[in-house]
């Protein structure tokens, strides 16, 4: 399950049902990623959760050139310098010191997340009367994870096109994005697998319209007025028929 923006989002089948974690038995193996702009960081790499404890063993052993024993179990007080390659492996380890530091991130995980979760409250609650822009759907059966906070244009409604909203918000000094680019509008998958725009009809419709905007738990008051008041300023200006 490649769940690397998920953690540490749940969902529930309703409001009687259990809460249920992603990555939480509902897949082989799950794979997270603590890049330095998900949910928790270790700077780079990630994790792999598995209820499968023979997956769990075949996964260490991968990790670290195959080695029967890994670097922190050889180089421990009591542990013996001996070990043996007993697979063709990989080096795929997190480093100790990119380990540490996950392990305080994750206890922190869930602080951070109410962090982003208030930002967005207050993203949806001062953006739901501009016409011109779409909102994320909100489901009391849900915990988003909001790795990223995602808007959608409505071009309709505006005299400009996406890229020229994003040139507006870059004048103004707001760092944002945009993702993701579909695949088919990459070179390789257009050339390699002939995909075009009949072939992903709503990636084709949604990528035009999309925008990141800044969210992070630190984020102030301040920086998100700014945010806000140059959404407002670009849709006021640009709006059709204004």
């Amino acid at each position: 399950e490649d769940a690397a923006h998920a953690f540490p989002a749940a969902w529930r089948q309703d409001t009687q049902s259990p809460w249920q974690r992603c990555g939480e038995g509902t897949s082989a193996v799950s794979c997270f990623s603590f890049y330095a702009n998900k949910t928790i960081t270790t700077g780079e790499g990630g994790m792999a959760t598995t209820e499968d404890k023979d997956l769990a063993d075949r996964i260490r052993l991968l990790s670290l050139h195959g080695l029967s024993a890994d670097a922190w179990d050889r180089f421990g007080a009591r542990a013996s310098w001996d070990y043996r390659i007993i697979a063709p492996g990989y080096k795929y380890n997190l480093t100790d010191i990119a380990a540490a530091i996950g392990i305080h991130q994750l206890a922190r995980a869930e602080e951070m997340r109410r962090k982003r979760e208030d930002r967005i409250r207050q993203y949806m609650e001062v953006l739901a009367d501009v016409e011109e822009i779409e909102l994320p759907p909100d489901d009391e059966n849900r915990i988003h994870s909001w790795h990223l906070f995602l808007i959608k244009l409505r071009l309709d409604r505006l005299t400009i096109d996406r890229n020229a909203f994003s040139e507006e918000l870059r004048r103004r000094g707001i760092g944002h994005s945009v993702h993701w680019r579909p695949l088919h509008c990459h070179p390789y998958y257009a050339e390699t697998f002939a995909w075009r725009e009949e072939h992903l009809p709503v990636a084709s419709a949604v990528w035009p319209r999309i925008l990141t905007l800044p969210l992070f738990p630190s984020m102030t008051d301040e920086e998100h007025a700014i945010v806000v008041e140059a959404l407002r300023e670009i849709c006021q200006e640009h709006r059709r028929g204004g």
